[in-house]
Parts: C-alpha cells; sequence; structure tokens
C-alpha cells in the first residue's frame, strides 16, 4: 500500500474514466471535487485517517482505493482500477483483499463495504445493515421538496428513462462544441 500524490493523481483518473464509461457522471471533473479529496489527503485527524491504498507492478498502477479508518473501523470508499489488458486479472477484488489483510493485521474491527448492492460485497460480507429513508414535510416549502425527491427517485428507477437519459447524456458528450 502506499500513501502518495501518484496514487491519489491514479485514483482520479481511473475513477474518471469508470464514471464516463458507465454514464455516470464524472465527480473529478466538477470544480473543487478533486481539491476535496487533496486536502483530505494531507489532513491530520485525532482518531482516524485518510488511506489511499494501490495495487502496483512493474511501475503501472493497476488498482486505486481512498478509504478512510475511523474509530477502528476501515471504510471501502472509492475503489478504481486500470482498463485494458489488467482488467481479466480482477485487479480491483485482489487489491480489495490486501487492503482487508492490511486491516487485519492493524486489528481494525470492522470493514465497512458502505451502500450498495454490489455482487463482490456479498461474497465478502458477513451480514448487512438495513438502510432507510423517512421524509417528512413542515411546510409547503419541504412539502414541494419531498414531492420532488420522491418524484425524482421513481424516475431513477425506471430503467427505460435511465437508459434514454444515458444516451441523452452520451449524446451531449460526444457533440462537438459549438463556437460563438
Amino acid at each position: 500500500m502506499v500513501l502518495n500524490l501518484a496514487s491519489h493523481i491514479a485514483l482520479a483518473g481511473q475513477k474518471s474514466r469508470r464514471w464516463r464509461e458507465s454514464g455516470a457522471r464524472d465527480l473529478f471533473a466538477l470544480p473543487g471535487y478533486l481539491q476535496f479529496y487533496k486536502i483530505l489527503r494531507n489532513t491530520a485527524f485525532q482518531t482516524g485517517s485518510v488511506h489511499i491504498s494501490c495495487l502496483r507492478l512493474n511501475g503501472q498502477t493497476l488498482a486505486t482505493h481512498w478509504g478512510l479508518v475511523f474509530k477502528r473501523r476501515r471504510y471501502w470508499l472509492m475503489p478504481a482500477y486500470q482498463a485494458g489488458e489488467w482488467t481479466r486479472y480482477s485487479v480491483g477484488p485482489l487489491l480489495l483483499e490486501n487492503v482487508v489483510e492490511w486491516s487485519i493485521s492493524e486489528q481494525i474491527d470492522v470493514f465497512d463495504l458502505r451502500v450498495g448492492d454490489e455482487s463482490f460485497k456479498f461474497d465478502r460480507a458477513d451480514h448487512s445493515l438495513a438502510l432507510y429513508e423517512h421524509l417528512d414535510r413542515r411546510s409547503l416549502r419541504g412539502a414541494l421538496f419531498v414531492a420532488a425527491y420522491r418524484a425524482r427517485a421513481r424516475l431513477k428507477q425506471d430503467p427505460d428513462i435511465r437508459s434514454f437519459v444515458r444516451f441523452i447524456k452520451a449524446r451531449l458528450n460526444a457533440a462537438p462544441a459549438k463556437s460563438i
């Protein structure tokens, strides 16, 4: 595991690529987003720390992870991997295994894979914790917010609408810039 700027840069590139490939918004392209993570990398915490981990071979960074250790709990937050020839070797899961081993050696009590139902989590977790959300309105403005929030959530769950939005985003990203 390496805690350095090169690993951080590799992670940002790998994660940005993955977000774009999946049709998601590249958060690192937003102003201040990447800077936030860079600042946290160098921030000292009383009871925790930022951990940037990577799997390297011959000087090439194949997989990276940005996570936290806080109060003897390891948070698996932002994994990424290099696309191309190394994908078939499951470099992401290899890095995860190494980070789990490190966590055991450091006597970390809990390895938290965070929210989401990705299949790799079911293979490695001994239990899961159901998450719930409750929204309640306290005013007319709150009622409008809750209605809009719930409508957006329903739209995001519809596979046809998600597919259409990804198609539109891909077309917009592929369109050449127009000069005025």
